[in-house]
């Protein structure tokens, strides 16, 4: 079963270096958050308008980021999936 994940390895790679790249922008979300509330609790709205747009922007990296990875797992796997099934229809043709 290995040797068809290989056969899509960058895919496969890119979807796991980019699901761990999107874990490391959830944990800075939480900063952010975190500095959100620390900002609006001190009442300072020039820099609570800059922390706000610094959370929209890592909300819409981070979603597009879970988007690419999920597509490049799909498409590993696609691949993957396709392959066996072409090495098992062979096989099986090879029999009869």
């Amino acid at each position: 079963m290995i040797r068809y994940l290989l056969k899509s390895k960058f895919l496969f790679v890119l979807s796991l270096l980019l699901s761990f790249i999107g874990s490391l922008g959830t944990i800075y979300f939480a900063f952010v958050l975190g500095q959100i509330i620390e900002t609006a609790v001190n009442g300072n709205l020039n820099i609570l308008s800059s922390e706000v747009t610094k959370c929209i922007i890592v909300v819409v990296a981070g979603e597009l980021i879970k988007y690419i990875s999920e597509f490049c797992r799909i498409k590993a796997l696609a691949n993957s999936s396709s392959s066996l099934r072409k090495d098992f229809f062979d096989s099986a043709m090879k029999k009869i």
